[in-house]
């Protein structure tokens, strides 16, 4: 069967499903100490991606492998405490600054910048 049979029969993920997904996944981390879940992110990512992977297949689902790893991100920063700020802290992001004000809103200074800049994400 081509590609396009295989989005016809398997439908694409949307917020929802992919709130669920993290939801699931999230919950199978439960019980395991936070110390070795903060200090172990990314050896819990082929465990968040298989997590991820049984989840889109028992919903038959779609995700691209890129949307995949980072919903698996998602839920190792969930998991570990960071939650959605955890993508802003990765050190390839090129940013010296976080802020997270009282209303929600989050704004950052890059590298060599001196003024914040408002980012688009919210909390999950």
């Amino acid at each position: 069967m081509g590609a396009e049979g295989w989005g016809a029969i398997v439908s694409q993920l949307d917020s929802e499903q992919r709130a669920r997904i993290i939801d699931e996944v999230a919950e199978t981390f439960k019980g395991m100490p936070l110390s070795e879940l903060r200090q172990e992110a990314e050896r819990l990512l082929p465990q968040a991606m298989k997590g991820v992977l049984a989840a889109a297949q028992r919903m038959s689902v779609k995700i691209p492998d890129k949307e995949m790893d980072a919903i698996a991100r998602e839920v190792v920063a969930r998991v570990g405490g960071l939650g959605f700020l955890a993508p802003l802290l990765r050190l390839d992001r090129g940013l010296t600054e976080v802020a997270v004000n009282p209303d929600g809103s989050v704004w950052v200074v890059k590298r060599g910048e001196q003024d914040f800049e408002p980012v688009d994400i919210h909390p999950t």
